[in-house]
C-alpha cells in the first residue's frame, strides 16, 4: 500500500457509521457488523444475548533489577473467600407481561412527533412488529418495536426520557 503522507488514510467517516448503524437499525434480527480498514476494525451488534467481556490490557514487565537486595519474608494476608456476583435489583413495576427494552442509550420518544399522539398508550393491543417507540441517539432514530403481539399493560418511560440500554420502555401481555 502506497502511502503519500505519513498517516494511513483510512475510510471510516460519519456517513459510513450512520451507514452501519441503519444496516443495523433496519433489521429485527439479531445482527452484527464488523468493518475493517488496515489496522482500523469497528463492530456492531444489536440484539444478540452475548455478553461483553472486558478487553485484556498488556501490562509490561517490570525490568529486573541490577543488584538483588536480600529476600524478605512476607506473611501472606489470608485470603477471604469471593463474593457472589450481587443480584439485579427487581423491577420497580409488578412486572405483568413481557418487557420491551431499549436497544440503545438515548432519549426515548413516546410519539413520532410533539405534536403527535404516542405510538401506544396502557390498554392498547399490539402486534409483534408495531413500534411502540423511538430512541434517538447522536440525531439518529432507531425505531423500537414491541417484539411480542398483547396487549399494552405499562408504560415505564415517559416521552423524552433518557433511557439506558436495555431498560425497560413498556410491558406487553400475550
Amino acid at each position: 500500500m502506497a502511502k503519500t503522507s505519513g498517516k494511513a488514510s483510512h475510510g471510516l467517516t460519519f456517513d459510513t457509521v450512520v451507514e452501519l448503524l441503519t444496516m443495523l437499525d433496519g433489521s429485527d434480527l439479531p445482527t452484527r457488523v464488523v468493518y475493517k480498514d488496515g489496522p482500523l476494525r469497528l463492530e456492531v451488534e444489536r440484539g444478540t444475548t452475548r455478553s461483553a467481556a472486558p478487553a485484556a490490557v498488556a501490562v509490561p514487565a517490570p525490568a529486573p533489577a541490577a543488584a538483588a537486595p536480600a529476600p524478605v519474608a512476607v506473611a501472606a494476608a489470608p485470603v477471604a473467600p469471593a463474593e457472589p456476583a450481587p443480584v439485579p435489583a427487581a423491577p420497580t413495576s409488578e412486572g405483568r407481561g413481557d418487557p420491551v427494552a431499549a436497544p440503545i442509550a438515548g432519549v426515548f420518544y413516546r410519539a413520532p412527533s410533539p405534536d403527535a399522539p404516542p405510538f401506544v398508550e396502557v390498554g392498547q393491543q399490539v402486534a409483534a412488529d408495531d413500534v411502540i417507540g423511538i430512541v434517538e441517539v447522536m440525531k439518529l432514530m432507531n425505531t423500537v418495536r414491541a417484539g411480542v403481539a398483547g396487549t399494552v399493560v405499562e408504560v415505564c418511560v415517559a416521552d423524552a426520557e433518557l433511557v439506558e440500554f436495555e431498560q425497560v420502555l413498556v410491558r406487553i401481555e400475550a
